[in-house]
C-alpha cells in the first residue's frame, strides 16, 4: 500500500501565473472559454471583444480527464483508459507523449511533483475514494465540471464531480489526483482579420494619440483611425498584455462555415481567385495568425538581442563590468536570427453544433499535425459545454512540457528573470 502525503489544496505553489492568449477570428468562442473557466457560465449572446481583456484566476480542475492531463505520474495506459490517447477529440504532441511514456514509477512527493511541473502546481493523491471531492464550492468558486449547466446549484457540484469520477473510472484502477490552485492569466483578444494583423511593435502605442504621431498606423481604408485600434501580437517594451512573457497561445476557430451576407454575386468572368474556399475562411485566418506569430517572435528576439548587446552597464563596478562584458560576448555569439515560438494549442469550437462542418474539423486536424500543435474539439453551448476545461488543461501541460524540453527554469526562477528573456530555439 503506497502512502501519500496530504497536500494543501487551498494554496498555490507560486505567485507567477501562466499567461495564455486566446487568438482567432470573430465568432470563435474565445470569450466564452474565458467566461466558462472563470465564472462557470457560457455566453448566450455574441458580444464582440474590442480590446485585450486579461483575467487572472486560480484554475483547479474537477473533471477527471483534465486532472489526468495534468498528472505527471499518469502512464500511457492511464491516458488510454481516460480516452485521451486514442480518442477522436484530442490529439497530443511529442512533448506530452514522451513525458507520458517515461512515467513508470509513481512518485508523489512534493519535491518530485514540483520539479516535474516547474513549481506551477502540486498534486494530491489522497482522499481519491471519498464520497465527496476534496475540492468543494466552499474552498474555490472556480471549480466545476466540463459538462455543466450555468443554472446548477453550487451545492450540487461535488456530487456532479463524484458522478463523473465514478462513471469514468468504474472499470479502472486509476483515479487522477487533484491539483493545487494553478495561477493563470487568460488574455481574451479581439477577433482577427487576416489583413489587419500587426506582428511586432518595439513600443506600445496609445490609440488616443493624434494622427500626426501615429502616422501610418492610424491610416485605414476609409481614412479613419480604425487601424490604431488593431493590437500587435507582440510588443517589445511598454505596457501591453501581449508581450514577450506569453507562455502559450490558444488558437481558436469555428467549425461552422461562414456565410457572407454582403458578398458580391459571382462573376461571369473566369478569375484566378475563385470563391470556392469561402467555407474554409476560418482556417485561412488561422494560417495567417500562425505565420504572423512566427514573424513577430523573430522580430522580437532580434530586437531583444540588439538591446542586450547595446545596453549600458555600470562602469564604476569592476565585478559588474567584467560579468556584463562576459554576458555580452555570449549574447553576441548567439544567432540574432534565431526563432522561437511558444506552445500553441489549436482549438476547434462549435463542434457539437448541428451546422458544424466535418471538413473544417478534419482540415484543422491536418494543420495541427503539420505544425506539431496539439488539437482539441470543444463546444461552448449556452447550457451544456464540452471539453472546455480539458482545453485549458491541455494548454497547461503543453506549456510545461515545452518549457522543460527547451531547458527553462519554470516559475521558480522566472520571477527573477526579465520577462523578455526567452530561449532561442530553432523551429523547422
Amino acid at each position: 500500500m503506497i502512502s501519500h502525503d496530504r497536500k494543501n489544496l487551498m494554496r498555490s505553489t507560486t505567485d507567477r501565473p501562466l499567461r495564455f492568449a486566446l487568438l482567432g477570428p470573430h465568432n470563435s468562442s474565445k470569450s466564452s472559454i474565458v467566461s466558462i473557466i472563470t465564472n462557470n457560465k457560457s455566453l448566450g449572446n455574441y458580444y464582440p471583444t474590442i480590446q485585450n481583456s486579461p483575467t487572472l484566476l486560480q484554475f483547479q480542475p474537477a473533471n477527471p480527464k483534465t486532472r489526468t492531463l495534468l498528472d505527471i505520474n499518469a502512464t500511457e495506459e492511464d491516458f488510454e483508459e481516460m480516452g485521451i490517447i486514442g480518442g477522436s477529440d484530442i490529439s497530443l504532441t511529442e512533448p506530452i507523449l514522451n513525458a507520458v511514456k517515461k512515467a513508470q514509477s509513481r512518485n508523489t512527493s512534493t519535491e518530485y511533483v514540483l520539479s516535474k511541473t516547474l513549481n506551477y502546481y502540486d498534486l494530491d493523491y489522497t482522499q481519491l475514494d471519498d464520497k465527496l471531492s476534496p475540492i468543494s464550492s466552499y474552498s474555490s468558486p472556480l471549480n466545476f465540471s466540463s459538462y455543466s449547466s450555468p443554472f446548477s446549484s453550487p451545492f450540487e457540484q461535488p456530487f456532479e464531480k463524484q458522478f463523473f469520477r465514478s462513471n469514468s473510472n468504474s472499470q479502472s484502477a486509476y483515479t487522477p489526483p487533484y491539483t493545487t490552485p494553478i495561477l493563470l492569466e487568460l488574455i481574451d483578444t479581439p477577433g482577427v482579420e487576416a489583413e489587419e494583423l500587426i506582428p511586432f511593435l518595439e513600443r506600445s502605442l496609445d490609440s488616443r494619440l493624434a494622427k500626426d504621431v501615429l502616422r501610418n498606423l492610424a491610416e485605414d481604408n476609409d481614412g479613419g483611425l480604425g487601424r490604431a485600434r488593431v493590437k500587435p501580437l507582440i510588443v517589445g517594451s511598454g505596457i501591453s498584455d501581449l508581450n514577450g512573457s506569453i507562455d502559450g497561445y490558444i488558437l481558436c476557430y469555428s467549425c461552422i462555415p461562414e456565410t457572407t451576407l454582403d458578398s458580391p454575386p459571382p462573376s461571369y468572368c473566369v478569375t484566378d481567385d475563385p470563391q470556392d474556399n469561402q467555407p474554409l475562411k476560418p482556417l485561412e485566418v488561422v494560417k495567417a495568425i500562425k505565420s504572423t506569430l512566427e514573424e513577430a517572435w523573430t522580430e522580437f528576439l532580434r530586437y531583444h538581442h540588439n538591446w542586450e548587446v547595446g545596453k549600458e552597464y555600470d562602469v564604476f563596478s569592476i565585478n559588474r563590468s567584467l560579468k556584463t562584458l562576459w554576458n555580452k560576448s555570449k549574447i553576441a555569439q548567439t544567432d540574432p536570427n534565431a526563432t522561437y515560438l511558444p506552445p500553441i494549442v489549436m482549438v476547434a469550437t462549435h463542434c457539437a453544433h448541428e451546422l458544424a462542418s466535418p471538413v473544417l474539423i478534419e482540415e484543422g486536424k491536418k494543420l495541427a499535425k503539420q505544425w506539431s500543435f496539439p488539437f482539441i474539439e470543444i463546444d461552448c453551448s449556452f447550457e451544456n459545454w464540452t471539453n472546455v476545461e480539458e482545453c485549458v488543461g491541455l494548454m497547461i501541460r503543453e506549456s510545461i512540457e515545452s518549457q522543460k524540453a527547451a531547458g527553462q527554469s519554470g516559475a521558480l526562477k522566472k520571477s527573477k528573470v526579465p520577462a523578455a528573456v526567452k530561449p532561442k530555439v530553432h523551429i523547422a
